[in-house]
């Protein structure tokens, strides 16, 4: 069988070949039956969780644990790969269950588990994306003097964790990952690690969908809800099923490295995934799944039976929304999920950019501060937090924000550019768009931005014909 590895110079040598595939000859994948067990076990850990936030503490710091040991492993450390997608399917299921942990934990358990994978991790040498995201970060540094106050250091260190964990988890995700290499079968292992929890997150939802009258729908017809959020900020739930359903159809379409039956439970718990996000009412988690199935099928027409796979795929899902899923979702909300999804309302984001660019008119060079375009906002409509991150940089960190922004870019262009195989390519471009709509949607609050734009940045080996 002829391997087909990514034509990149620097990642072309054969003793990075060599090592990658003697991890993906000691790396075995579960079976399906496994496979299902570990699914079904976060259903009932999900519900817990909603009674007793203990129990979602104690699964935040095992999880976070458990990282750290692989990571500190040789024998284990490409495992962080797996730890780092959980972390990301986890992370919303731990703030709407009020675990005992602080707000950014997921984006530091991930940065942390990466650091110390680093300094395990078998040395590649420099490559072209090695100084990238370091430059990237830097250049949002200097506008922290501009929050750092004497008087109030708490509130300093809280507007500088909120809004540079993200990009700080986004630089440690592409440095250490555009320095690996898995092979396609350890990536769908890692979609499924991904998917477990928001399996969890999904079914709760299901359940407090089924005790909601229609009048609750029609009265919130206009906003998002959190009644189908488990009383969590509906965007982030929203946008956490939306990335689900995308890595589900990823799983699906790209090479069968795996059973029928397990296609078949991914496929299901896929477009349960979507209809939980639409139920959410909040609209850009299922925007931003579609755009990215839309990319990854262009993507895939490679080949005729790859042609022939994405359209029979997405003949069945049109089919299955179209009698299915649309009549049950309008039957249960009462039409409302028709006048939430046809209303072109952005809810405010269009004049928060107004307003973020008009802050760095005023304020060129350095920016108003981490946390500070809060506060212009507040002065025209209302104080709150950054929709949109690229904006956002700009307002908060001036002409040094735009050249991160430039900066960013490049690196989006490099790792587009890398992916060569079909496979590679699909689940890149996918994860690439689905990274930009979040940032422009819904900023950094999620691990998920920095790890997903990471994971795109590795290089597949596809030594497995599916």
């Amino acid at each position: 069988m002829k391997n087909n590895i990514h034509s990149n110079e620097e990642w072309g040598s054969s003793e990075h070949i060599k090592s990658a595939a003697i991890i993906t000859s000691n790396q075995n994948a579960l079976n399906s039956k496994q496979w299902l067990f570990f699914w079904l076990l976060h259903i009932p850990l999900a519900f817990g969780g909603m009674q007793y936030s203990i129990i979602s503490t104690i699964h935040a710091l095992l999880t976070l644990v458990v990282g750290i040991m692989w990571a500190s492993s040789k024998k284990y450390n490409n495992k962080v790969f797996y730890v780092g997608g959980y972390i990301v399917g986890a992370e919303v299921f731990w703030r709407m269950t009020d675990a005992s942990i602080f707000h950014e934990f997921g984006k530091y358990a991930l940065i942390l588990i990466l650091i110390i994978a680093l300094f395990r991790q078998d040395s590649k040498g420099p490559n072209s994306l090695s100084a990238l995201p370091i430059f990237y970060f830097i250049f949002l540094l200097p506008s922290i003097v501009l929050v750092i106050d004497p008087a109030n250091l708490y509130e300093a260190r809280e507007q500088i964790s909120f809004n540079l964990s993200g990009p700080l988890a986004l630089m440690i995700s592409v440095y250490y990952f555009s320095r690996t290499s898995f092979a396609l079968k350890q990536v769908k292992m890692m979609m499924l690690a991904m998917l477990a929890p928001i399996l969890g997150i999904a079914s709760v939802n299901i359940v407090n969908a089924s005790s909601l009258s229609i009048e609750y729908f029609m009265s919130h017809q206009g906003s998002s809800l959190s009644g189908l959020s488990g009383g969590f900020a509906p965007n982030q739930v929203s946008s956490i099923l939306g990335l689900g359903a995308l890595v589900a159809f990823l799983f699906i379409i790209v090479q069968n490295l795996e059973s029928v039956y397990l296609r078949m439970v991914v496929g299901i718990s896929g477009i349960l995934f979507a209809m939980v996000s639409v139920l959410t009412f909040s609209r850009g988690g299922i925007y931003m799944a579609g755009i990215g199935a839309i990319i990854a099928i262009l993507h895939n027409f490679q080949t005729t039976q790859a042609r022939l796979k994405s359209i029979i795929i997405v003949i069945f899902i049109g089919l299955i929304t179209i009698f299915i899923l649309g009549p049950v979702l309008v039957n249960v909300t009462g039409g409302a999920v028709l006048h939430r999804f046809t209303d072109s309302d952005m809810t405010g984001r269009d004049q928060f950019l107004l307003i973020d660019l008009e802050t760095w008119q005023q304020n060129f060079l350095i920016g108003v501060g981490p946390g500070g375009s809060a506060i212009y906002r507040g002065g025209f409509v209302r104080a709150v937090a950054a929709h949109t991150e690229f904006t956002r940089i700009l307002a908060e960190h001036g002409l040094f924000g735009f050249s991160s922004l430039v900066v960013f870019l490049i690196i989006t262009i490099k790792i587009y550019n890398s992916a060569r195989i079909t496979a590679d390519r699909t689940i890149t471009a996918a994860l690439l768009i689905w990274v930009f709509s979040y940032l422009f949607i819904d900023a950094m609050r999620l691990a998920a931005s920095g790890f997903i734009f990471g994971i795109a940045a590795a290089k597949v080996i596809n030594n497995e014909e599916g």
